[in-house]
This record gives C-alpha cells, sequence and structure tokens, in this order.
C-alpha cells in the first residue's frame, strides 16, 4: 500500500532509487539460488511466465503479469523462505516498476535479457543467472527514470 501511495504522488529520484536498491540486493542472488534449486516445475512456471512476456502486447495487462510472474517465480524458485516471505512487496515493487517502464521506455532488448535470465536458470547456470538479472535490473532503473523524466515532462493540458 504504502509502495503504490508514492507511486501515485509522482514518486521522486529517491524512492525509485530505493526501490531498485532493494531489488538489486535481493533478485540477482535469488536466480542464482533459483539456478541451482529449482525443481522442474518450478523451472516450467517460469518458463511459462517467459512466454507470456514474449507473446503479449508491449505494456499490456497481460506482458506486465507475466513479467511479475516471471519474478515471482524465480523468488519462489529460490527455496529460501526468507527470500519468499518478501514476496508481496517485491510483487508490488514489480508491478510499480513494469507498469512504469514497459508502457513508456522499456529498452527493445528487455524481452532478450529476460530470455538470457531464463535460459540460466533452466540450464542451470548460477552465476550466469545472478549477472543477467543485474544488468536487467540495471536497464531496467534506467527504463523507470527515463519514463518518470518523459512523465514530468510532458506539457500540462491546459
Amino acid at each position: 500500500d504504502v509502495l503504490r501511495w508514492h507511486v501515485d504522488q509522482q514518486p521522486t529520484d529517491a524512492f525509485i532509487e530505493a526501490l531498485f536498491e532493494m531489488r538489486e540486493i535481493i533478485e540477482p542472488a535469488a536466480a542464482e539460488r533459483t539456478a541451482e534449486r529449482a525443481t522442474p516445475e518450478e523451472v516450467e512456471r517460469i518458463g511459462i511466465a517467459m512466454k507470456g512476456i514474449e507473446e503479449n502486447a508491449r505494456g499490456s495487462d497481460e506482458q506486465i503479469k507475466a513479467d511479475v510472474g516471471f519474478h515471482m517465480g524465480i523468488l519462489e524458485g529460490s527455496h529460501n523462505p526468507i527470500i519468499r516471505s518478501l514476496g508481496a512487496l517485491i510483487e508490488s515493487a514489480l508491478e510499480i516498476s513494469f507498469s512504469l517502464s514497459w508502457r513508456a521506455a522499456m529498452r527493445a532488448d528487455a524481452v532478450y535479457q529476460h530470455r538470457v535470465i531464463f535460459e540460466a536458470i533452466r540450464d542451470h547456470r548460477a552465476d550466469d543467472a545472478f549477472l543477467a538479472m543485474r544488468k536487467l535490473l540495471r536497464n531496467s532503473k534506467g527504463d523507470v527514470f527515463d519514463a518518470i523524466w518523459s512523465s514530468r515532462n510532458e506539457p500540462k493540458p491546459e
């Protein structure tokens, strides 16, 4: 609820920095652990979410839902109960990030970057999963800032 309130109130740069800092601390390590620990069923769920990212229209509610499912699947696949317990908080952060970036400024290679993460997890390449998630988050952070800065500079209706 607090995260949603911040977005509704025009998020500050400091808030976005804090949001991505939290994601950068948790998600690469979760991807690494998921590559080591995920069950075949968990990998399949992440793959289904990957397909949704690829096949749904850019910025659509369906694509955003698939992207959230992708990241939540990675958190679940880590088999770390603490990371799993942070899921609700991270889910809100993901929804906010994706609604800001996919609809406005997401890089063309974002789908490919998700694919690289999925393939590293599927192939049990933990180090590659960690690095690919870190790269995706760094790029996503830039996309979110681009979207926010663009919206701040849009002409106001008179």
